[in-house]
């Protein structure tokens, strides 16, 4: 699954904000948008890659990549399916600090 990343507005969700020094792509507050979940497959990423419309990029640190998980449970924006599907497909753990919904 992916999450989008969007500047920052008044509007954005505002659960897991990210800031320049998270990661060399982020260059000013980048909100995570929970409200736009992606599953991608394996095989769909290649493809995006090959064609050139994906680029990979350098991976984030354990550190900024366990914020945008809790954000992922956290966020009042995730689609309860999307929750679901983390904990049963993919094993993802609900932080214990955050109640299940």
């Amino acid at each position: 699954m992916a999450v989008m990343l969007t500047s920052l507005r008044s509007h954005s969700d505002r659960t897991c904000i990210l800031d320049v020094g998270d990661h060399p792509f982020i260059r000013h507050p980048t909100s995570v948008s929970y409200r736009e979940v992606i599953r991608w497959t394996g095989e769909r990423l290649s493809k995006l890659a090959a064609d050139g419309t994906a680029r990979q990029r350098q991976p984030v640190s354990g550190a900024v990549l366990e914020r945008i998980r809790a954000g992922f449970f956290a966020s009042a924006h995730t689609q309860h399916a999307y929750v679901q599907m983390a904990e049963t497909q993919f094993g993802a753990v609900r932080p214990k600090e955050l109640p299940e919904t």
